[in-house]
């Protein structure tokens, strides 16, 4: 797939991150383009897991900026948006 949309899937243990991480290293190439947008965990290892086993399949994550038209006033230090793309 060229996109894969990615909302409130990443969370603080590492079986589930274990698990997404396997599924996404299986169905993405170089032109794959994921993108990531969930809740910042404050339990667990914070997603820290999935990071860490995404670099080691070579991978990267990215920050995105909102678009200037999404207002999410107080919640959006909470949202954790990302691009991620394999690079090796």
């Amino acid at each position: 797939p060229n996109l894969i949309l990615m909302s409130d899937l990443l969370y603080g243990d590492a079986p589930s991150a274990e698990l997404l991480s396997q599924t996404l290293n299986s169905i993405c190439d170089f032109q794959t383009e994921v993108i990531s947008c969930s809740e910042r965990r404050f339990s667990g290892d914070k997603g820290a897991h999935f990071f860490e086993k995404m670099e080691k399949l070579g991978f990267k994550a990215s920050t995105l900026d909102f678009p200037t038209s999404v207002s999410f006033e107080e919640s959006l230090n909470d949202i954790q948006f990302l691009r991620i793309k394999r690079v090796s």
